[in-house]
């Protein structure tokens, strides 16, 4: 038995049935390149032996007696045949249709009752392409983990999965412990609460203190609850739409370069524009910047990152209201910079340590009411969206022998913030993953393509600058 850290534990206690909290990587794939042709079966007996190194994957949750402390993993059979299973698309298998497919995929929460995971291998594409679907809860995996659980399941050249091996399942169930054994648990891990009380509250007060005063006018620092209202930002609905496309990577880079920004500040610029044009079309473009909240990795250099969570996020200024493309980069830069200061400051762990000390079972009735009243309607959005960069490996790979073409990541929405935007660099190539609410925003299939537009664009102008 293992209890969850309270940033894994966060993950489940703001899952209602609106916000799903569990993230869908879609690798698309060329099954041609598989040594003998492909085989359904023997692709998911090769992923599920594969995954059964990391801890997450074959373990379940279990639940302390009125949720008095965080829930703990306890070992669990994996049935194959019920996390990894197939699907078809109909003739002619088109973009439109896949979309359509992965929204609803994403659509339908995990089962707690079993380890909170699985996969779908999907055919009928155009071209002969199949699709490997993951399902991972967020409780197991952040961006980071998510990246490293490829390279476990992933190979560098086009190795035949075994054929004739497919086992029922994986493991044994554990028993389940008694409640002698989980109020141990629950006092050893809660033991030093009043000191780390202590130490968290003051230390926030403290380093907020200092930032505040030693700010000066250029170091404004982008918060929370300071974002304007947006077609997205509202109550959710259970119900998920998505759409993919890929950019230049190339592209990316060379524009960093020209304007001595970064990747992730690039990303931030084109998800600007391309939200300005959006917004501008529906008429709703507002006066001031959208928030958008950027995961950050915690984890330290040398910390294993194959499975759970260790990330913070920060907060960032999305300068819509701004017309010049280079202005609104250069603001995106800037106001990145003053975030990761602050973040700094505050120490990586600092959302873990505040969880830590929240009463359980007050924080999870307290989601499942705020989903329930649609609370998200009643106050200023905390941020308008989720931006996330996880980079990926320059290099090519394989699943099952299978070549794999691309990677889209799709994230959680919120309450207040029903769009996603996650990309994953892959070669030569940026992913990039859009999931939203569509009973909020139905045009989520032109948000995908209006970044690539928008990188376009910021490439233009890097060489019209770089000529000057």
């Amino acid at each position: 038995m293992e209890r969850l850290s309270g940033v894994d534990a966060a993950f489940l206690y703001m899952e209602t049935p609106a916000q799903h909290m569990h993230g869908v990587g879609v690798t698309i794939v060329d099954p041609s390149t598989i040594p003998g042709g492909y085989d359904f079966e023997a692709m998911r007996a090769e992923f599920v032996r594969r995954l059964m190194v990391l801890p997450g994957f074959r373990r379940r949750l279990v639940e302390f007696p009125f949720g008095l402390d965080h829930p703990a993993w306890i070992d669990a059979r994996v049935e194959v045949a019920s996390h990894v299973q197939r699907a078809e698309l109909p003739p002619p298998g088109t973009q439109q249709q896949f979309e359509a497919f992965v929204g609803d995929y994403a659509s339908r929460p995990l089962q707690r009752d079993r380890p909170m995971w699985e996969f779908c291998v999907l055919e009928g594409l155009e071209g002969g392409r199949l699709a490997i679907l993951a399902k991972l809860h967020h409780c197991i995996v952040d961006g980071v983990s998510g990246a490293q659980m490829l390279q476990e399941i992933y190979d560098l050249e086009a190795v035949a999965p075994e054929r004739g091996f497919h086992p029922d399942g994986y493991g044994e169930d554990e028993a389940t412990p008694s409640l002698f054994e989980l109020a141990a648990a629950s006092l050893a891990a809660r033991a030093g609460d009043p000191v780390r009380a202590f130490s968290v509250v003051g230390g926030t007060l403290v380093t907020a203190a200092e930032a505040i005063v030693g700010r000066s006018a250029q170091d404004q620092v982008t918060l929370p609850l300071d974002a304007p209202h947006t077609p997205f930002s509202h109550a959710l609905t259970s119900r998920r739409a998505v759409s993919f496309a890929r950019a230049s990577l190339a592209d990316v880079k060379a524009i960093k370069r020209v304007f001595h920004v970064t990747v992730n500040d690039v990303v931030l610029a084109a998800c600007t524009l391309a939200l300005r044009r959006r917004l501008e079309e529906a008429g709703a473009l507002p006066v001031r910047a959208l928030v958008a909240s950027v995961p950050v990795s915690a984890r330290r250099e040398g910390e294993d990152a194959r499975s759970f969570n260790r990330v913070s996020a920060m907060f960032v200024a999305l300068p819509v209201h701004l017309e010049n493309p280079i202005g609104q980069l250069r603001a995106v830069s800037r106001d990145a910079e003053n975030s990761k200061r602050v973040m700094s400051s505050f120490g990586a762990d600092l959302l873990g340590d505040w969880v830590e000390l929240l009463p359980p079972l007050l924080f999870a009735q307290s989601m499942q009411l705020y989903s329930a009243l649609h609370m998200a309607e009643r106050h200023a959005p905390v941020h308008n969206l989720v931006v996330s960069n996880v980079p990926g490996p320059s290099f090519p790979f394989y699943a099952g022998g299978a070549r794999v073409l691309a990677v889209y990541p799709l994230g959680p929405i919120l309450e207040g913030a029903a769009l996603n935007i996650t990309v994953f660099s892959y070669e030569d190539a940026l992913d990039i993953g859009v999931v939203t609410c569509p009973d909020l925003a139905s045009e989520v299939g032109s948000m995908s393509s209006a970044i690539v537009d928008a990188v376009g664009d910021l490439k233009r102008h890097a060489l019209e600058y770089a000529a000057r």
